[in-house]
């Protein structure tokens, strides 16, 4: 008796942990693997490698409003970016690539009488074009608002976010904040890995 107590009170216990884990690795966050991760960074440069070359503002000023909260492991940045056509052509785009695994809310592109619209969003690979109504002019600037909020939501089979914690937060804005223009860091790196794909 004492023998099928023990074992029935193991197995439910490997499958209330078990339970737990596949609920924070597959349901509370998307299940991913290093191959995943590989494919996920080859279609990234397959669909939007192209714009690599795409004349893009120059970021001149950055104004963040950062509020941390570490009891929750949560943070939420207001931003601001003022970019400036230092080249010699028109712009007629603003690409922005997202960072993975953070929220990215609405952006607004502000310059005045020239609006911008958003002519592809993809949250997936975290890549944004907004096209503007009148092209930004060699020396002419605007302003770009944004919202990211780190929240993360129980832990992935990777491991859990350490940006926000109650002993120290450590974030960069390689991290978080989204980068104006296609990210070439964002590329397959391996000779093996890019032959592959």
């Amino acid at each position: 008796r004492a023998t099928v107590g023990v074992a029935a009170t193991a197995a439910a216990l490997i499958v209330s942990l078990g339970g737990f884990i596949f609920y924070n690795t597959n349901s509370l966050n998307r299940y991913r693997t290093a191959r995943d991760e590989t494919e996920r960074r080859a279609e990234y440069e397959r669909r939007y490698g192209k714009y690599a070359g795409v004349a893009q503002p120059t970021l001149t000023s950055t104004n963040l409003r950062i509020e941390i909260y570490p009891e929750r492991r949560v943070a939420e940045i207001r931003g601001i970016y003022v970019l400036a056509n230092t080249g010699s052509e028109a712009i007629n785009s603003i690409h922005l690539t997202t960072a993975p695994g953070i929220e990215t809310g609405a952006v607004s592109i502000s310059m005045g009488d020239r609006p911008a619209s958003p002519v592809l969003v993809d949250d997936s690979l975290g890549y944004r074009i907004y096209t503007l109504e009148k092209p930004l002019q060699s020396g002419d600037s605007l302003q770009l608002s944004f919202d990211v909020r780190i929240a993360p939501h129980g832990f992935r089979n990777d491991g859990a976010d350490a940006f926000v914690v109650e002993n120290g937060s450590l974030f960069t804005n390689r991290d978080c904040l989204p980068a104006v223009g296609y990210q070439r860091n964002r590329e397959l790196d391996g000779a093996g890995v890019r032959k592959q794909y």
